[in-house]
Formats: C-alpha cells, structure tokens, sequence
C-alpha cells in the first residue's frame, strides 16, 4: 500500500493484480480507510465432487487527515487498486 499525499486529495495503491473491482469493497469509517477483497474457486473434483476455495485479503489505514468520503472514487491501474479521497 502506497498513501500519496497530494494538494487536494490522498490517493492511496493497493497492488491487488489478481482482482477484479467486482471482487473489491472500499469503504471509509471513523477516520480509516478499510478496503477487503474476496476472490471464490470452485472446480470440480474427481469423482464428481465440487471443491470450492475462498481467498480473502484485509487492510485498513488512518489517513493523515479529514476527507470527504462521499466523493471517494476507486479504479484499476497497472495491477493496483487506486482510491483517491478528496480532502475536507
């Protein structure tokens, strides 16, 4: 993870290459920025059996300063999830 403090806004880089936003939830509460991403396998099995596989990843982060959630935005970029938050 990379936190960009710009002018106007932070921009933070979660390197996630496997995931898709689809795959992605982000979401900022009591001054942390909480970002998890859950990727399901399923595959058969021999025998006819289902195998099924959950891969979960967490992480949070206090950004240095107050921001304005609502206008959060996120969006893919060579192999990163990137979350850009407007400062108050």
């Amino acid at each position: 993870m990379n936190i960009e403090d710009q002018s106007d806004k932070y921009v933070v880089h979660f390197y996630l290459p496997d995931k898709n936003l689809s795959d992605v939830n982000v979401k900022f509460e009591n001054n942390q920025l909480h970002l998890t991403a859950q990727e399901q396998k399923k595959s058969d099995a021999a025998a006819g059996d289902m195998e099924s596989s959950v891969t979960r990843y967490e992480t949070m982060t206090t950004l240095p300063g107050p921001v304005r959630d609502a206008d959060m935005k996120m969006e893919r970029k060579e192999g990163s999830v990137v979350v850009t938050l407007p400062k108050a």
